[in-house]
């Protein structure tokens, strides 16, 4: 029974990599993992229990390794008409990253995955009323506040500009009108 499955498994791999091949026209393929690889192991750190929640740490020291698996372009992506062989090429340019919390920010604002769940409001934010009078504890130094601009702007959003726009539409300056206390004048 099991090698019966593996042989399947092995002619379902062969006929999608056959059919990118020889394709002749644009197709849409789902890029998940599971369309080519059978068995794809989830990273220990992704195993504890908050993960969702407290990531942010770890995709600082490495967004490199986050956006190998999680960039937008492996899940689902438009194939133009190519050969096999361009395929297998595509992305093998490495690139060193340096940790960066405006890196993580830029990435977890344009990265669809990173965006749908950031775009919501955490757990932790509690009623809109609760957090408006409770949030300043939180945002006490520039460390915690870079944490706050993952998902806000300081400022509102300039309309039409081809910046990277922030997942939510809440931003510190529609209520911080006339600065913060910490603002060096």
């Amino acid at each position: 029974m099991e090698a019966i499955k593996a042989e399947h498994d092995k002619k379902t791999q062969d006929i999608i990599l056959q059919a990118i091949g020889k394709q002749k026209t644009d197709v849409k393929i789902s890029m998940k993992c599971e369309t080519c690889h059978k068995k794809v192991k989830v990273p220990k750190s992704h195993k504890t229990q908050d993960w969702d929640h407290n990531h942010g740490g770890t995709a600082v020291k490495s967004l490199n390794k986050c956006v190998n698996c999680h960039q937008d372009s492996k899940w689902i992506r438009e194939i133009p008409k190519e050969d096999i062989i361009s395929l297998l090429k595509m992305g093998t340019k490495k690139v060193k990253y340096i940790p960066n919390i405006t890196v993580v920010k830029d990435q977890s604002r344009i990265n669809k995955f990173c965006s749908a769940c950031h775009s919501k409001r955490p757990p932790g934010h509690l009623d809109s009323d609760q957090w408006l009078t409770a949030h300043s504890k939180h945002a006490k130094t520039n460390a915690a506040k870079a944490q706050c601009f993952v998902c806000h702007d300081r400022e509102k959003p300039v309309p039409n500009s081809t910046g990277i726009k922030a997942p939510t539409d809440v931003y510190c300056q529609y209520c911080h009108r006339t600065g913060f206390k910490s603002d060096k004048k």
